[in-house]
């Protein structure tokens, strides 16, 4: 009798303890972030809230995020993936620069469908494919890179640190 007792009041224990209610907005996660390997992975930017951010059934098809901030500025699009998920598209005819760090904010007065909001900015950067070296023909002083040059004759010259010899 005492088990069952004991039993019973363990199984009803969780639901007499009130729950931690969540009382403001929370971004999940924001990707991407860091340093990306090629510039593929930068094709969307995914914000992922902690609750809807847009009432649950059919999806707005046109999409503003006002509260949404990427800097250096970015054209492109925004659509909701689901009712947590913001999913923006950078506008293919105007791609991403190589090497280049970019911040993105969301902005504390984010509101969610319940009316929480956010308790303070967040952010989050990554930084788009920076050059590297391939290859390089030392007897040429040219190489080959993963993207192309701004020069004119197509490669990029090498110099090291000039030093100086007493003979």
């Amino acid at each position: 009798m005492r088990i069952r007792y004991v039993v019973l009041v363990l199984a009803l224990l969780p639901a007499a303890v009130p729950a931690r209610a969540q009382t403001v907005l929370t971004v999940v996660t924001g990707q991407p972030t860091g340093e990306l390997a090629n510039l593929d992975q930068a094709a969307e930017v995914r914000v992922r809230f902690s609750e809807p951010m847009v009432p649950i059934g059919r999806l707005p098809d046109d999409v503003t995020a006002p509260f949404f901030s990427i800097r250096p500025a970015v054209a492109g699009t925004f659509r909701w993936a689901g009712p947590t998920l913001l999913v923006f598209t950078p506008d293919a005819k105007t791609p991403l620069l190589r090497a280049t760090r970019y911040d993105v904010t969301i902005a504390s007065n984010t509101t969610a469908v319940s009316g929480r909001t956010l308790g303070g900015p967040f952010s989050f950067s990554f930084t788009t494919p920076t050059v590297r070296l391939l290859q390089t023909h030392w007897y040429r002083l040219n190489g080959r890179f993963n993207q192309p040059s701004s020069s004119r004759s197509g490669s990029i010259s090498l110099s090291g640190p000039q030093t100086s010899r007493r003979t």
